[in-house]
C-alpha cells in the first residue's frame, strides 16, 4: 500500500512538471511572421486581425474583435472594380455613388463571406492575433452561384416588369423594374453575361436601357398649351391640369415634382390621380415677369423609394436624366380704376393729391390705371376731407382724415383703412390744408403702399 501511495505522487509530480513546461514553451512562443507581414499567395486570400487584451469594459471580447478585423481585412483583399459592360456603366454616375457602392459592397461581402479558414492564431501578454485565409477559386465558386440565382430572380422580374408595361400599367412596371435591380445589386459592378428570352446579353445593361426607355416613354402633357394668370389673382386649378400618359393611356399613382419660376407650389411632391392627372396648387402669381413656368418631371426618387428602402438604388436612379415638361404662364398685370373723392373744409377739390400718388406707386410696380371700371380687376376709392382745427401760436392748422378702399370686379372687399388726425400747420387755413395733405401723400407713398400691394398680391 505504502508503494502504491509513492508510485501515485511520482506520477503526479511528473504530470505537473510536464504541464509547467508545456506552459513555459507557450509562453515564450515567438510571434509568427504572419503577425509582422501578410503573405502573399496566389491562391488564397489572407485576412489578419489583431486586438488589444487591455480594457475596463467588463464585457471586452477581445478575441471576437480580432476575428471581425480579420474578416474585415480578408474582404478588403477582394478588390471591386466597375466593368465596362456592366450595369453601372450604363449610367454617368457621380463618384461619391460610385465611392458609396464600392463601400458598401465591401460591407456586404462581410457578411457573406464563406468558405474562410482559421489558419492561425496567436496570443501575447497585450495583444491577440487571428490569421484567416479563404481560397480564391472557392470564393469564385460560391460567388457564381450567387450570381446566377440572382440573375434568375432579375429574369423573372423583368419579364413580370415588361408584362404591366405592355399592360399599360406604369406604376407596377416601374416597382418590377427595380425589384429587378435590387436581386441584382451585389453584382451591379459586373458583365452579368445571361441568356434571356433565347438571346445572350449583358443582363444589367438590357436591364438599365429598359428602364430609361419606359421611364421616357412615360409622357407627362397638358391638354391646355399655355395658361394666362393674372398677377394677384389665384389661377383655378383645372386650368393647370397635367397628365401622364402610357402609349395614350393616362397612369394614376406616378409621383410628379412640381416646381415654378417666380413664385411656388403648395404641395409640390404629389401623384396623379385615377384619371392619370394631377392639380398643381400655386395660389397667386406675384411676379411682375411677363411669363413664367411651370414644370412637371417623374419624380423618380419617390417612386423608387416605393419599390425598395435600398439608398444605393435611389441614389443610381436619381443618376436618370428626364426631360421635364413645361407649362407657360402668361402673366398679365392687374388693372385698376382709381375713383377719388378729395375734399378742402367739405369742397370738392379740383386736384386729387393722395389718389395721384397712389397711381403713381402702381404705375412703377407695372399695375395698369384704367379710366374706366368697366374691364378692371379692381376698384379704389380714395376719400378725404380737411377740417379747420383754428390756431395754433397764430398758426392756422387742419386735420386730415382719409380712407382708402379696394373692392375686386366681384365686389370682394380686398382694402379698408381710415387714416384720422393728420395735422397741417401754416399760415393760413388753405396752406395748413395743403400741408396735412402732403404729410398724408408721404404716409401713402412710405407706409401704406407696401400694405396696400400686399392686399391683392400676396
Amino acid at each position: 500500500m505504502k508503494k502504491r501511495i509513492t508510485v501515485l505522487v511520482i506520477t503526479a509530480l511528473f504530470t505537473s512538471c510536464i504541464s509547467k513546461q508545456k506552459t513555459a514553451e507557450n509562453q515564450v512562443r515567438p510571434a509568427p511572421a504572419w503577425t509582422q507581414s501578410k503573405p502573399v499567395d496566389p491562391f488564397y486570400y489572407h485576412g489578419i486581425g489583431v486586438s488589444t487584451k487591455l480594457s475596463n469594459h467588463a464585457n471586452f471580447d477581445y478575441k471576437q474583435i480580432a476575428k471581425n478585423n480579420a474578416l474585415n481585412d480578408l474582404a478588403s483583399e477582394i478588390s471591386v472594380r466597375v466593368n465596362a459592360s456592366s450595369l453601372l456603366s450604363q449610367i454617368e454616375i457621380n463618384r461619391h455613388v460610385s465611392e458609396s457602392f464600392i463601400a458598401n459592397t465591401t460591407l456586404t461581402s462581410t457578411e457573406e463571406l464563406e468558405g474562410y479558414e482559421l489558419v492561425d492564431a496567436y496570443e501575447s501578454e497585450t495583444h491577440y492575433f487571428v490569421f484567416y485565409r479563404l481560397s480564391r477559386e472557392e470564393h469564385e465558386r460560391r460567388k457564381a452561384l450567387r450570381r446566377e440565382k440572382a440573375l434568375a430572380a432579375a429574369a423573372d422580374l423583368l419579364t413580370t416588369a415588361e408584362e404591366f408595361r405592355n399592360r399599360k400599367d406604369g406604376y407596377q412596371a416601374y416597382i418590377m423594374y427595380i425589384k429587378s435591380v435590387e436581386a441584382i445589386k451585389e453584382f451591379w459592378n459586373e458583365p452579368l453575361e445571361f441568356t434571356y428570352q433565347g438571346n445572350r446579353i449583358f443582363f444589367g445593361n438590357h436591364l438599365i436601357s429598359r428602364i430609361i426607355s419606359f421611364l421616357n416613354e412615360l409622357q407627362i402633357q397638358a391638354p391646355s398649351g399655355t395658361v394666362a394668370a393674372t398677377r394677384g389673382r389665384p389661377i383655378d386649378q383645372e386650368l393647370l391640369e397635367i397628365i401622364v400618359v402610357l402609349n395614350g393611356i393616362r397612369q394614376p399613382s406616378i409621383p410628379i415634382r412640381l416646381t415654378l419660376t417666380g413664385g411656388r407650389v403648395r404641395n409640390p411632391n404629389v401623384k396623379t390621380n385615377t384619371s392619370g392627372a394631377v392639380y398643381p396648387d400655386i395660389g397667386r402669381i406675384h411676379s411682375a415677369n411677363p411669363r413664367e413656368r411651370l414644370t412637371a418631371v417623374i419624380n423618380v426618387e419617390a417612386w423608387t423609394s416605393e419599390a425598395t428602402s435600398n439608398f444605393q438604388i435611389i441614389q443610381l436612379m436619381n443618376q436618370i436624366r428626364l426631360r421635364p415638361f413645361t407649362l407657360d404662364i402668361l402673366v398679365q398685370s392687374p388693372s385698376f380704376v382709381v375713383f377719388s373723392d378729395e375734399r378742402m373744409f367739405e369742397t370738392k377739390m379740383n386736384t386729387s393729391p393722395l389718389a395721384d400718388v397712389l397711381k403713381a406707386e402702381m404705375i412703377k410696380d407695372q399695375f395698369v390705371i384704367q379710366p374706366n371700371g368697366r374691364d378692371s380687376d379692381y376698384i379704389i376709392h380714395v376719400d378725404a376731407d380737411v377740417e379747420d382745427s383754428g390756431q395754433i401760436n397764430r398758426m392756422s392748422s387742419a386735420s386730415l382724415s382719409f380712407r382708402i378702399q379696394i373692392v375686386d370686379k366681384e365686389g370682394q372687399l380686398i382694402y379698408n383703412r381710415l387714416v384720422k388726425s393728420i395735422k397741417g400747420i401754416h399760415n393760413d387755413a388753405r396752406g395748413a390744408a395743403l400741408d396735412a395733405y402732403n404729410k398724408a401723400a408721404r404716409l401713402i407713398q412710405r407706409e401704406l403702399y407696401l400694405e396696400i400691394r400686399r392686399s391683392f398680391i400676396e
